[in-house]
């Protein structure tokens, strides 16, 4: 897929430009970075990150396809376990640094839905400068490397780790393994804890704290055989292409956050501000009259509408003091291949002192995804929830200088290991062994006249499809070996 002499002539330029820096420059800290023009199926990509050992490992894929991302390795990485404004101020700060070489640079990554709650093995929010990348934009690819540095004596250190990376990389693209059976699943909560959860949660809207609350439920898939991100994303990514941001970040080797999200957070292009709000759902149907019922019942529901305006009302307030010409699309239905989503665009343009990490702060989590007011529906959440969302519902893609583009990761799945000398719950047989780990999320907002069974069904019908597709690609895989 990518040749070695290819990227060692990448590296050579790369190194040349920074050695002609490090001794006749004089402004620091720097950004270098080489591309390479190459021709390569993007739909490989995954699968090419999916051998190699170093991490952090991303790709993201824009939902219209216009951008497509592999990157290996960290140039630079900023992580935070706590308040995020500390950490964007250091993206900032670095993407004003002098950029040598070719192109714009993008740091990537973003935030959980609360920082602190974070899974094990992922910050509360991180972004990284890629060492090595490949991107398809604008109909051309290229391959590309990259080094920040704050001073000429940081260059031996990371001359050799940017040599040890591409002396490492593997070449050979081997057939996915088999996506195995799982052995047990387990929903948190349950049905009767999700009535509980509505009961509270339902009180505490109608007592005026809160009008609107998404509260969420965890099933968690239990194998006895590894279980790669990578798998996942080549599953979703084949069944579910339309409209819809594939993503996958390791940073652990074969453990991630995974997804095909329909949703957008924000998307900058200069000062021009573009998002949306995706709140208020119906099921598909195979019957086609039935299915044109649900997706009218949508614009007719005064409670969907009620659920989505919240969105829209929170977007309007946030981005008040940060934006001129904000304009309001009309309000219509997305339908995917298996649910129909209430949908409203948002545009306008930024004031000229307003950042990435302005806006990046004041939407995430929308509504949509947590609750309005934000506060009271955090405490809801976090006294109702019993594990953390980690990444689930968070933000992941790109910030680059009046650029930037981020999905809300939702339809998404933790995959991740755990050793123990017992089964993960009582139901497990004892014994030492690794239980390989897959948490497939999904959400449901509660407002007043919201009914618990109905939500629930929506739970189920999110958590179906997922279901659906590893199930088929599991007994597909078996077959294929008889």
């Amino acid at each position: 897929m990518i040749d070695r002499q290819s990227v060692s002539a990448c590296l050579a330029k790369l190194e040349k430009l920074v050695d002609t820096h490090c001794i006749n420059g004089t402004t620091w800290p720097i950004i270098c970075r080489v591309m390479l023009p190459i021709s390569l199926d993007p739909k490989q990509w995954p699968n090419w990150l999916s051998v190699q050992s170093v991490v952090p490992q991303l790709y993201w894929q824009q939902r219209e396809q216009t951008l497509t991302v592999a990157a290996l390795g960290s140039a630079d990485t900023l992580k935070d376990m706590g308040l995020v404004s500390e950490l964007t101020a250091g993206v900032e700060k670095r993407l004003a640094s002098t950029v040598i070489g070719d192109g714009i640079p993008r740091y990537w990554g973003g935030v959980g839905f609360d920082q602190t709650q974070p899974w094990q093995n992922f910050p509360g929010a991180l972004f990284f400068l890629p060492s090595l990348s490949l991107e398809a934009q604008g109909g051309q690819q290229h391959l590309i490397l990259q080094t920040y540095l704050e001073h000429a004596d940081q260059w031996p250190i990371k001359r050799l780790a940017l040599r040890k990376l591409v002396s490492g990389l593997r070449w050979s693209l081997p057939r996915q393994p088999s996506l195995p059976h799982y052995v047990h699943c387990h929903d948190e909560p349950n049905a009767e804890g999700w009535q509980q959860q509505v009961k509270a949660s339902l009180k505490a809207i109608k007592q005026r704290s809160c009008d609107k609350v998404v509260l969420s439920r965890r099933r968690r898939l239990i194998f006895n055989h590894s279980v790669s991100p990578w798998q996942l994303l080549n599953i979703w990514q084949t069944s579910r292409p339309h409209l819809s941001y594939p993503f996958c970040l390791c940073l652990q080797p074969g453990e991630g956050v995974v997804g095909c999200s329909p949703e957008q957070l924000f998307s900058l292009k200069n000062r021009a501000l573009t998002t949306e709000a995706l709140a208020g759902s119906m099921p598909r149907s195979a019957d086609a009259e039935r299915d044109a019922q649900c997706s009218n019942a949508l614009l007719s529901s005064a409670k969907l509408q009620r659920e989505n305006q919240w969105v829209v009302k929170f977007i309007q307030q946030q981005l008040a003091p940060l934006v001129k010409q904000l304009a309001l699309g009309q309000l219509n239905v997305k339908s995917l291949p298996y649910i129909h989503h209430l949908f409203q665009s948002v545009s306008a343009q930024l004031l000229s002192d307003t950042t990435v990490a302005d806006i990046l702060r004041a939407l995430h989590p929308t509504p949509a995804v947590k609750g309005f007011p934000a506060h009271s529906a955090q405490q809801i959440i976090r006294d109702q929830e019993t594990y953390p969302r980690g990444w689930y519902a968070g933000a992941l893609g790109y910030w680059g200088n009046n650029q930037a583009e981020f999905c809300v990761t939702i339809r998404s799945a933790h995959v991740h290991r755990t050793v123990s000398n017992r089964g993960v719950d009582s139901k497990m047989q004892p014994g030492n062994a690794v239980h390989y780990l897959v948490d497939l999320f999904s959400g449901a907002g509660l407002v007043e006249g919201s009914e618990a069974d109905l939500e629930w069904q929506e739970l189920d019908q999110k958590l179906s499809q997922f279901m659906e597709y590893m199930q088929h690609a599991a007994t597909d895989n078996a077959i294929a070996q008889l």
